[in-house]
């Protein structure tokens, strides 16, 4: 399959220097990097805490923007902060932006690290898709599956979608759903009987995230493409192989605590292809695979664990018969 178009590519960062070089620099290493156009927005710290890491970010894409690998390189300097998880944050204001020139784009966070097929895997993706209304996102991540030893494909269709770790959007598919991007919105949803009915059976941990959102008055755009694809039957393609690594189990994100080593050190070292092409197998099966999720992003049950989905089913009822946002600790 030729690549006849190059998405291009959106990454907001604010601190993180080391995360960010790391994920600029293998993404700069990819098949086609030379072809593809880079946005950078570089928001403006919140607080002193933030302010090394940003000088750090901001002197390393000085030297960049004149001595890099990619087609072009694009940084949006923000004079104020735009803050992260608001319908005008920073990445938001990123995606606006760039659906208003292009009919397709690939987002990433900072913290993630690239296989050197990357671009080839999301840029055929969106051709081949481009056009198919099921599927509604390209992920370059792999969470772990266990397929059935007859799959020889390598990539799948699945429901477990939206993780910000490489994935690929249209505009005109990201903009059916745009309108899900809003509290309000998602209140509507938790308090119409029809839709949480659908989640609960579907997806119940989709009624979790909208309660979460709602508590924290912050968005969580993985969260709400998981609650659009479970009401609309919207699927997402993965990569059998992972072509992303996550490192940003560290603590030092916005709304990722910080894992014990043993977590951290499962995903820093987690197996990513090596390739520099990636070549899509024979079509997808019509229906999705029933694959399982491996334990990766798991772990056991605790008895905290258990008295937090406890208050997350009263937070619900109160929410959806007496429209209280509970003000609880455990979300």
């Amino acid at each position: 399959m030729d690549i006849t178009v190059y998405a291009p590519v959106l990454i907001p960062t604010l601190n993180r220097y080391e995360h960010f070089c790391r994920c600029l620099e293998s993404l700069e290493k990819c098949s086609g990097a030379d072809k593809t156009e880079v946005f950078v927005a570089l928001d403006f710290p919140p607080s002193e805490k933030y302010q090394t890491g940003w000088e750090n970010i901001d002197r390393y894409l000085a030297e960049k923007e004149t001595n890099n690998s990619f087609g072009k390189l694009h940084v949006i300097r923000r004079e104020h902060n735009y803050g992260v998880g608001t319908e005008h944050g920073n990445a938001d204001t990123l995606i606006a932006d760039t659906m208003d020139k292009y009919d397709r784009y690939i987002f990433t966070e900072d913290d993630n690290e690239f296989s050197p097929c990357f671009l080839q895997y999301m840029n055929k993706a969106l051709t081949k898709y481009y056009n198919d209304e099921r599927v509604f996102l390209v992920c370059g991540y792999n969470p772990g599956i266990a397929a059935p030893d007859t799959y020889t494909s390598n990539y799948y269709i699945t429901r477990e979608s939206g993780s910000p770790w490489g994935l690929g959007e249209w505009t005109h598919k990201r903009r059916a759903y745009q309108e899900y991007y809003s509290l309000e919105k998602l209140k509507a949803l938790l308090k119409d009987k029809q839709s949480y009915l659908t989640l609960k059976k579907k997806q119940p941990h989709c009624i979790d995230s909208i309660i979460s959102q709602i508590k924290r008055s912050s968005l969580y755009g993985d969260a709400i493409k998981g609650v659009y694809s479970t009401l609309f039957d919207k699927y997402c393609i993965m990569p059998a192989i992972s072509l992303v690594r996550n490192w940003g189990f560290d603590g030092q994100g916005v709304h990722a605590q910080k894992h014990d080593e043993a977590s951290m050190n499962h995903y820093i070292n987690q197996k990513i292809s090596q390739d520099r092409d990636f070549y899509f197998s024979d079509e997808l099966p019509e229906i999705e695979p029933s694959f399982i999720k491996d334990s990766i992003m798991a772990s056991p049950k605790t008895t905290r664990d258990w008295y937090k989905g406890f208050v997350r089913i009263i937070d619900v009822w109160l929410f959806r018969h007496f429209s209280y946002v509970p003000k609880s600790k455990y979300i």
